[in-house]
């Protein structure tokens, strides 16, 4: 099986070419009688796939429709319990590190950020 490694701004399989992505992280809430669970969504960018290998570890979603013109990106849902969950929360911690320190410098104030991020690691990765 081919190793994935997360970065702030994508991933790569076994060393190769980083592939492009943002993170994004929801957690668990309900709407009607529907119950949408906890988990870090990767968004690839340029409208370009995920490698075969990627899609062969992980679930890639894509609802391009051609005959339509309705294009997404591809993006891969993972959630805690998965045996990439915590390296994925790693890079998405690096990448909300990139935001929260480009925020400061711009003269935001980060300090719910930083908690919420703080409460992130504690909960995902240091648990």
């Amino acid at each position: 099986m081919a190793t994935i490694k997360f970065y702030y701004n994508g991933l790569k399989v076994d060393g190769g070419k980083l592939q492009k992505a943002s993170y994004s992280f929801q957690s668990e809430w309900t709407t009607g009688n529907r119950t949408v669970p906890t988990q870090l969504t990767l968004y690839g960018k340029n409208y370009k796939s995920f490698s075969k290998d990627v899609c062969d570890a992980l679930t890639v979603q894509n609802d391009s429709d051609l005959m339509t013109d309705y294009f997404e990106q591809d993006r891969i849902r993972i959630q805690p319990g998965h045996p990439l969950f915590v390296a994925a929360a790693k890079g998405y911690v690096k990448h909300t590190e990139k935001i929260i320190a480009r925020m400061a410098k711009r003269g935001y104030d980060v300090k719910q950020e930083q908690e919420t991020l703080a409460a992130f690691v504690a909960e995902y990765i240091a648990a």
